[in-house]
């Protein structure tokens, strides 16, 4: 921006806040383009939380299993 439209506009980066800024365009995504109301939002939440730690149980898991047998399959190979 040039000078004179900063001085017209007063816009600094330095004071602009991130997290609501964000919070409000994922806000205005699902109530524009989604058409989805926002009473649903604590349901999503929830949602969102559950499908998270069912992610990182799965992943665990499979890591978990793969460990296993792939000490398994060393210890037949060398012992």
């Amino acid at each position: 921006m040039s000078e004179s439209d900063q001085l017209l506009f007063n816009f600094k980066m330095k004071g602009f806040n991130w997290p609501e800024y964000w919070g409000n365009s994922v806000k205005g995504m699902r109530l524009y383009l989604l058409k989805e109301d926002l009473s649903t939002l604590e349901t999503s939440r929830i949602k969102w939380k559950r499908l998270y730690w069912i992610h990182y149980t799965t992943k665990f898991a499979f890591i978990f299993i793969v460990v296993v047998f792939t000490c398994n399959l060393l210890a037949n190979i060398f012992l």
